[in-house]
C-alpha cells in the first residue's frame, strides 16, 4: 500500500467497486475500510470514484474522509452553479471542436469521436469522417439502436420543450441484458426496454437538417433521420 501510493503523482485514487461501469445501489463498507489505510499510509488526497451513483453516495464517501468523489450521475449536479458550469461547458465544446477540425485537416487521417459505455457494448453513437459538420459531435446512432429522450422533471429536463432535453434512452440490438446477480439494478435501469444511461441529452438544430443533434455531458449526440 505504502509503495503504490508513494508512486502516486499529485493524489491516489481509490476504485470503490470492481466489476463493469455503471450505477450501483449502494457503496460498500470496505471502502471506508480501504480509504482509511490509505490515508494513514499518505498525506496526498485521495479521491474515490467508479460506482459512486448519487449525490448520497457522495456524501458518505466524503464523510468517511475522501478529499474527493467522481461521478458522471446527472443528479449531482448544483442548481446553483448551472449558468457557470454551461458556459465553461461551451467553452470547451468550441475548443474541443477546433482541435478536431485543426486534427482533420492538417494530419489527413480520419478523426472521429463516438459515445459509449460497457452495457452498450462500447459505441452508440459514432461519427462520419468525412463529415465536417458533424465536428463536435459523437455522431448519429447505429443503425442497430434507438435512442430517446426521457423527461427529469426534478431536474427542468422536458423532451417536449425548446430545445427539447432530458435522460438518454437507448434501445437495441447491442445492448446489454442485465447486471450480473442484480436484479434490482437491472429492473431500475431498464424499463419497458428502454436502458436509461443517466447522461442528459438536448436536442439541437445543425447545419444539416437531416443530422439533429443532442447535447450529451462534455459531447454532443447526433441523430441520424428516422
Amino acid at each position: 500500500m505504502k509503495a503504490i501510493v508513494e508512486a502516486a503523482e499529485g493524489f491516489a485514487y481509490l476504485v470503490s467497486s470492481v466489476g463493469v461501469t455503471g450505477a450501483w445501489a449502494s457503496v460498500s463498507n470496505w471502502v471506508q475500510t480501504l480509504l482509511q489505510e490509505i490515508k494513514e499510509a499518505t498525506t496526498k488526497p485521495v479521491a474515490v470514484g467508479f460506482g459512486i451513483s448519487n449525490l448520497e453516495h457522495v456524501k458518505q464517501v466524503a464523510g468517511w474522509g475522501a478529499d474527493g468523489v467522481n461521478s458522471a450521475k446527472p443528479e449531482l449536479k448544483q442548481n446553483g452553479k448551472e449558468k457557470e458550469e454551461e458556459m465553461e461547458q461551451r467553452k470547451e465544446e468550441e475548443m474541443e471542436q477546433r482541435v478536431e477540425e485543426f486534427l482533420r485537416v492538417t494530419c489527413c487521417a480520419f478523426v472521429v469521436t463516438g459515445y459509449g459505455l460497457t452495457e452498450t457494448c462500447a459505441p452508440t453513437t459514432l461519427g462520419f469522417p468525412d463529415e465536417m459538420c458533424m465536428i463536435g459531435t459523437v455522431g448519429p446512432v447505429g443503425v442497430y439502436n434507438e435512442l430517446c429522450l426521457e423527461e427529469v422533471s426534478e431536474m427542468g429536463y422536458n423532451p417536449l420543450e425548446e430545445p427539447p432535453c432530458g435522460e438518454v434512452c437507448v434501445r437495441g440490438k447491442t445492448v446489454f441484458a442485465a447486471y450480473h446477480k442484480n436484479p434490482e439494478l437491472t429492473t431500475e435501469s431498464i424499463k419497458d426496454g428502454w436502458f436509461h444511461i443517466g447522461d442528459i441529452g438536448e436536442d439541437q438544430d445543425l447545419v444539416k437538417a437531416q443530422f439533429p443533434k443532442f447535447f450529451l455531458g462534455d459531447k454532443e449526440v447526433v441523430r441520424g433521420e428516422g
